[in-house]
């Protein structure tokens, strides 16, 4: 069975919330009116005979009223009646009692089931299945005026508000409708355009293309975050596509040195001592590729973002004390280290990660470092910032390549050609820094060296 599509999905829930609702509003307009119409038709009933209590007026006088005058003869004199009263108005029927309750002027519809009079008081009765509302008035010397209006004024009213209201429901329907095709197509439309732009990105593999956002609403905010997707993607793609680069590249060299140095002691027999030269050769190429596997692995997490980087309240200080024991072994050329550190300083960081960082810089430091020379590491605050800086009297960096060398296997022109590392770790200096949201940069100093100032949030 074909799924539905999302623009009829939406047209009928539409039609149908509009739909219900009207009928519910109907129902709540035909109960208030039913209400409202019943006290409307009271409250007439109730005006009209007040009314009609002024036009009823008894004279003691024995003479007969002019001629055309609507009167009548009543005891010793007349009632007279103006020409209005008594009339049908409104649904009211009048009429004009003695005070022994016989008939003199007007229409009675329920003359056969009349209730009792009682001045100012609203009854009902009911008579030949139709109820009726009755409101009596005394007008003077026992004359009593009776006001009579059936209950189906009211629903006649009502009835015909119903017919109306029935008679455009149609109208409404296709309204309903046709607003929901209208609502879900300017919804739709632009879904259905972002998805045939994500199956051509798809189906053409080029995760540079994007896809165009136009308007500025929750639509538009969904091709951003498919745009934002795609760069996440591309950024992954390409990681790995530079992983797998640089894992054949500098993994090539050491490899073919551990090749040959095993093709060439079994190449014949050899001496004890050739046989332990070969080995050693193997063991530090070994190593070697050991050191950039780890390297180049935890540069991928780090730039990936997949793992889960715990930090806490940590003293700098104690990092890079970490770091120098850890470099220690490492140390050579002579080269005096300095630590001036200033105490109390906290950030928030992964101590692991920090003494990395650190260490790297140090063993970079020594490395690129003259003979005889000096390390100096500094640890200060700066307002609101924890600064250390790593300086060393060695060889420098161009200014042109001081952005560069932070490039994964990047070295700069002047470096010396023996040098040895894996060429990375300048690399996961500047990764290590980013998941800090701290910053690291190299500059120059007076003795002609290198200065890597690296800058903490301190809390």
């Amino acid at each position: 069975m074909k799924p539905m599509r999302f623009k009829t999905r939406i047209t009928l829930w539409f039609s149908g919330v509009l739909l219900v609702f009207f009928l519910i509003l109907f129902l709540l307009i035909t109960v208030i009116n039913n209400s409202v119409l019943q006290q409307n038709v009271k409250s007439t009933l109730i005006n009209t005979v007040n009314g009609n209590v002024s036009e009823v007026q008894y004279s003691l006088t024995a003479a007969e009223p002019e001629e055309g005058a609507v009167y009548i003869r009543y005891g010793s004199g007349y009632i007279l009646i103006d020409r209005r009263f008594l009339r049908l108005e409104s649904g009211v029927y009048s009429s004009l009692y003695a005070a022994d309750g016989s008939l003199l002027y007007g229409e009675n519809p329920i003359v056969d089931e009349n209730p009792a009079f009682s001045n100012g008081r609203l009854t009902d009765v009911r008579y030949e299945g139709v109820k009726y509302y009755v409101f009596d008035r005394m007008v003077e010397d026992g004359l009593w005026l009776r006001g009579v209006i059936s209950e189906q004024e009211s629903r006649g009213l009502v009835q015909n508000a119903t017919r109306l209201i029935l008679l455009i429901f149609p109208l409404i329907a296709l309204i309903a409708v046709a607003g929901g095709y209208r609502i879900a197509s300017h919804f739709a439309a632009p879904l259905l355009g972002i998805s045939r732009e994500a199956d051509r990105i798809s189906t053409g593999a080029d995760l540079s293309k994007r896809l165009s956002v136009t308007r500025d609403d929750e639509i538009g905010r969904l091709a951003q975050s498919f745009n934002s997707m795609l760069q996440r993607l591309e950024n992954t793609f390409e990681r790995e596509k530079r992983f797998n680069r640089d894992v054949s590249h500098e993994l090539r060299t050491p490899l073919a040195v551990i090749c040959a140095e095993c093709e060439y002691a079994l190449d014949r027999e050899r001496s004890g001592s050739e046989y332990r030269e070969a080995l050693q050769t193997i063991s530090e190429k070994a190593g070697e590729l050991s050191d950039i596997t780890q390297s180049l692995l935890m540069l991928s997490k780090l730039e990936s973002g997949t793992s889960q980087i715990e930090r806490s309240p940590l003293d700098p200080a104690d990092a890079v004390r970490a770091a120098v024991r850890e470099t220690e072994p490492a140390a050579q050329k002579n080269i005096a280290l300095e630590l001036h550190l200033e105490p109390g300083i906290t950030v928030l960081g992964n101590e692991p990660l920090l003494i990395r960082l650190f260490a790297n810089l140090i063993a970079n430091a020594y490395k690129y470092g003259r003979e005889n020379g000096h390390i100096s590491l500094t640890l200060r605050r700066e307002g609101q910032k924890a600064v250390v800086y790593v300086a060393d009297d060695g060889v420098g960096v161009p200014p042109e390549d001081r952005e560069r060398i932070f490039d994964r296997f990047y070295r700069a022109d002047n470096a010396p050609k023996q040098s040895s590392g894996t060429g990375i770790g300048l690399a996961i200096v500047r990764e290590i820094a980013s998941v800090h949201h701290a910053s690291v940069k190299c500059t120059g100093n007076d003795a002609g060296g290198s200065t890597f100032v690296v800058t903490l949030d301190a809390v």
